[in-house]
């Protein structure tokens, strides 16, 4: 059992750590128990993992369905899960269900029914300047409030009446022939800046009800 086991190392020390405890893990084929707050150790080590609150296990599972399927709003809080709404669910006569919030209307497949909590992945979004033909059920215009480059992708914070993050990857900038190198200026080739009108399309399966 390790309890924090890299919670005070430098991250050169701590990546040595984490794969030193996946050598162990792998071949003496050794069930580890690790006790942890970093969410991202959490994805990177574990084949299962616990949320534990006041003594009681509030959600069980694999990383990435606790990731992508909170239970709670409170595990959705406590994993740091963005784009975390709230609604009330009505039916429509196409069979999807319809999510109005204060601001906008969000279509889903869920038998929820009154009042719920709702989350889109920020990589589950896609963005344009333009409203596009697109399959997606879900096309929401707002406006950009905010860029924030992490080096590894690109994160729109969008005000539609209600806040989205949105996530531009690898892929999508490889779909537009913008080098990962050039991340710095991914943004002027997209003609995105603060202010800039955005419409951002997702599918109904994206939405995950709790």
């Amino acid at each position: 059992m390790l309890n924090e086991p890299t919670a005070n190392l430098d991250p050169i020390s701590k990546k040595k750590l984490e794969e030193l405890i996946l050598k162990i893990n792998r071949e003496s084929e050794t069930t580890i128990i690790l006790t942890t707050h970093d969410l991202s150790q959490d994805q990177k080590l574990a084949d299962r993992m616990i949320i534990l609150y006041n003594g009681q296990i509030l959600q069980s599972g694999t990383p990435g369905k606790i990731f992508r399927k909170p239970k709670n709003r409170l595990v959705a809080d406590f994993v740091g899960i963005e784009n975390v709404m709230n609604g009330e669910i009505e039916q429509s006569s196409d069979g999807l269900a319809r999510i109005k919030t204060d601001s906008i209307t969000v279509f889903t497949l869920t038998e929820k029914k009154d009042k719920v909590n709702f989350t889109v992945r920020p990589d589950e979004i896609t963005v344009s300047r333009e409203k596009v033909q697109t399959s997606a059920r879900n096309r929401i215009q707002g406006k950009v409030y905010g860029i924030i480059d992490t080096g590894s992708l690109i994160k729109l914070l969008v005000d539609t009446g209600e806040f989205f993050n949105v996530f531009i990857t690898r892929e999508f900038l490889n779909e537009l022939n913008i080098s990962i190198n050039e991340l710095n200026i991914s943004i002027n080739e997209l003609n995105i800046s603060i202010g800039t009108s955005v419409w951002l399309y997702f599918k109904a399966a994206a939405v995950h009800v709790f």
